[in-house]
């Protein structure tokens, strides 16, 4: 009975290690392990931002710093857009009693195929420091200011992800069709 807990004990920290805190996973049973699988296809070893890998010096932190879900093309699945750490450097540097270490990044889209699956759509690579100034929030259907058009105005039909460089600038993504649009909202 002991070694069965302790087996039980070592895969829950290793799929909480590789997949981020368990609350940040949606409470629907099988999409967690289909969003990791997808993760895991995607880039081996990439795991999501968590909130000890966020400078809440520069940003609001919330519980869920890389992952958001949304129905964000409008077909009743639920998708996931992520924030993906897929390297971190071993050795960092020391500013202000912190250490700060260099990290590569991948911001991806998730859509629920329906069928227990996702289809994925990488978005942006970057590079970056743990910890990161860098967050994705959501963007309710309705309308958003950009800086990109005449009118100053987008009006989303569905939901948006949007990836915030605190203190620098922001962008909101819509699906537009089949096309992942690009909405600057900051410079």
């Amino acid at each position: 009975m002991f070694r069965f807990l302790l087996c039980v004990g070592v895969i829950c920290l290793l799929i909480e290690g590789k997949i981020g805190r368990g609350d940040e996973l949606s409470s629907q049973p099988n999409s967690s392990k289909a969003l990791f699988v997808a993760i895991q296809k995607l880039l081996p070893g990439a795991v999501i931002l968590r909130p000890d890998q966020v400078d809440d010096r520069e940003c609001n932190v919330s519980n869920s710093p890389g992952l958001v879900r949304a129905d964000f093309n409008g077909d009743g699945f639920e998708d996931a857009a992520a924030l993906l750490v897929t390297d971190i450097a071993d050795k960092g540097r020391v500013l202000e009693g912190r250490e700060f270490r260099k990290a590569n990044f991948l911001l991806a889209l998730f859509m629920n195929d329906g069928k227990g699956g996702f289809r994925t759509r990488r978005v942006d690579k970057f590079s970056d420091e743990i910890p990161t100034a860098t967050v994705l929030s959501l963007a309710k259907p309705g309308r958003i200011f950009s800086l990109e058009n005449e009118t100053n105005e987008t009006v989303l039909k569905n939901p948006a992800f949007i990836i915030h460089f605190c203190g620098k600038s922001s962008a909101a993504y819509a699906l537009v069709g089949n096309r992942l649009k690009e909405i600057v909202l900051s410079d």
